[in-house]
């Protein structure tokens, strides 16, 4: 029984491993919220950050039709949050809070005879199942913040922040 999940285990461990050889390496995509001085706000994928303002996509393609360029006398906070991070972050606080489960579940042994015995197996069971589901809600939450940047319009405080935006954007310039 111990050999067979040790097994299977290794085995879901390495499949994500052999099916990203065949990937090719693609720039990090970061979704954007701008909001310009008079409140309205653009959402888009990161496209690219320059003297000008921020270029935002509102597809996943690389079509440049598609950009809205927000010129820096017009931002006044830009919010960036790494695309997939809230299922990452769901999946991590799954794998994370199953694994303590389990663990804990077979670590406490069995109960003796009574009323509210359990085995190990079935405290590992419910264990797992629950701490993966509490860590999977809390891994979400962890997911979905953002970068803040505050500009309200100053192009020099744009320009301070330039290079980190930079960085954030899908084309580095």
């Amino acid at each position: 029984m111990k050999k067979s999940l040790l097994s299977l285990l290794f085995f879901l461990l390495l499949i994500p491993q052999l099916h990203s050889q065949d990937k090719e390496k693609k720039g990090k995509v970061y979704v954007v919220w701008v909001t310009k001085m008079d409140g309205s706000e653009e959402k888009g994928f990161f496209y690219e950050a320059n003297e000008d303002g921020i270029a935002i996509n509102k597809s996943k393609t690389l079509n440049e039709s598609n950009l809205i360029l927000v010129e820096v006398a017009n931002i006044n906070t830009i919010k960036i949050r790494r695309r997939g991070a809230v299922g990452k972050g769901a999946g991590i606080g799954l794998l994370a809070g199953a694994g303590l489960g389990i663990i804990t579940g077979y670590a406490s042994g069995d109960d003796p005879e009574g009323f509210f015995s359990a085995s190990k197996e079935d405290k590992a069971v419910f264990l797992g199942v629950s701490l993966g589901l509490l860590g999977s809600g809390l891994g979400a939450v962890i997911g979905t913040t953002r970068k803040k940047i505050v500009i309200n319009g100053g192009i020099n405080t744009y320009e301070f922040h330039l290079e980190l935006l930079k960085s954030y954007s899908l084309i580095k310039n």
